[in-house]
């Protein structure tokens, strides 16, 4: 059954003409414009632009029965174009709605240049810093939809944000009854599979209620799973983020680093390079980084090419040891190429020889910054990317010693 429904998945196009059908069939009767490059439709709703990205739903309908897709497609669209609104609702009649969410910061970076290629105006996010990588935000959980609120909306109510997160927290303390499951012991997964589990990393007390060995880890690999184990029990972490990485593959991935706790706050895991899970979590912070910053290259070279800007957007390259089974990512650094450097473990620099590119050497980022750093100008781009107009002087390169990898 997996096989043929990955077979018969319909393809990007026609997922689009389905789409449009259906925005057809709910009453939208203006002009709808594709954007190909950003898969994601265009329109008016309610006399206002409405922005309808593809990416997600059409990944997870590819990944149900074909005798579910229409369903899901027409309840989508229907939640998205005709759900509730807030427009005439009350402070009291949406406050007990409130709920925390928990979102990676690139997901925000990738957000601001889509609105720049759809030439809208920028996003003021309701967020805060929850921790190192992760931000929370403040959406109204209705029964078929969940939304997200503006400054603006609140300003109307009356209240600041600080006030409407307490609310949400207290909110999801209602509907978090349920207790976890214990997958073995020291490892526990969330059961209420909600759309709202990774934000049980709010309620501090329910995560430290739980029986681990060492401090209590968390990961958030999709919306609706998260795992809590113990950092003091090497084979059970390692299980913990194995299961993690395979989980991270749901049509949603949500974050793939584990945090741990210390007291009320979080942090990213870190472990000795000597640990038994030390290659799995590298592995899983590389899976993550690699991921958003292709999309994010993708979304950069579609704006700069709309813009007509000569700037090369670098890819991040993974690769694994095939003796140590240890994972490293790595950039590519050409000389006279203004280009947007994204933060990696290794440096590879080439310059055009006789025959072409020649490798003169891989160096490790830091030692790198170390020699050169006055080369790199830090961006706002979200994964963090840096501006190189320059190429490195021939001291410098000396200095740095990269050196070719070993055949």
């Amino acid at each position: 059954m997996g096989l043929l429904t990955h077979i018969f998945k319909p393809s990007p196009d026609k997922f689009v003409r389905m789409t449009i059908r259906q925005l057809r069939r709910v009453g939208i009767t203006g002009e709808i414009q594709y954007d190909a490059g950003a898969f994601a439709l265009r329109f008016e709703k309610d006399g206002e632009p409405a922005w309808l990205n593809l990416q997600n739903i059409y990944a997870e309908i590819c990944a149900a029965p074909a005798t579910k897709r229409a369903a899901m497609l027409e309840l989508f669209v229907r939640s998205f174009t005709t759900g509730p609104s807030t427009k005439q609702a009350t402070l009291d009649e949406i406050k007990g709605r409130f709920l925390p969410r928990i979102r990676p910061n690139a997901y925000y970076g990738l957000m601001d240049i889509q609105t720049n290629l759809q030439k809208m105006d920028p996003l003021k996010y309701l967020a805060l810093d929850f921790a190192e990588g992760v931000k929370a935000e403040l959406v109204i959980d209705f029964d078929d939809s969940i939304q997200t609120l503006g400054q603006e909306r609140l300003d109307e109510w009356g209240v600041d944000f600080e006030t409407c997160m307490t609310w949400a927290r207290e909110n999801l303390w209602r509907i978090s009854n349920d207790d976890f499951i214990e997958m073995t012991p020291g490892l526990y997964r969330s059961p209420w599979q909600d759309n709202h589990d990774t934000a049980r990393v709010f309620l501090e007390d329910l995560i430290w209620q739980l029986k681990v060995q060492g401090r209590h880890v968390v990961t958030m690999p999709n919306r609706d799973l998260l795992l809590v184990g113990g950092d003091g029990d090497a084979q059970t972490l390692s299980f913990m983020l194995d299961a993690t990485l395979k989980a991270y593959e749901h049509e949603r991935p949500m974050v793939a680093v584990p945090y741990v706790l210390d007291g009320r706050s979080w942090s990213p895991l870190t472990l000795p390079d000597d640990h038994p899970a030390a290659i799995t979590l590298k592995k899983l912070c590389l899976t993550q980084h690699s991921q958003d910053c292709q999309q994010q290259k993708d979304l950069l070279d579609r704006l700069f090419k709309q813009q007509q800007t000569d700037l090369f957007v670098g890819t991040c390259l993974t690769q694994e040891d095939e003796t140590t089974g240890a994972w490293r990512s790595m950039a590519v650094w050409g000389e006279g190429v203004d280009m947007l450097m994204p933060v990696v473990d290794d440096i590879a620099f080439v310059r055009e020889g006789a025959s072409g590119a020649d490798l003169i050497g891989l160096a490790a980022w830091d030692r790198v910054l170390e020699v050169a750093g006055d080369l790199f100008e830090k961006t706002e781009y979200e994964p963090t990317r840096y501006r190189l107009r320059h190429w490195p002087s021939e001291s410098q390169l000396a200095e740095i010693g990269p050196k070719k990898p070993e055949k």
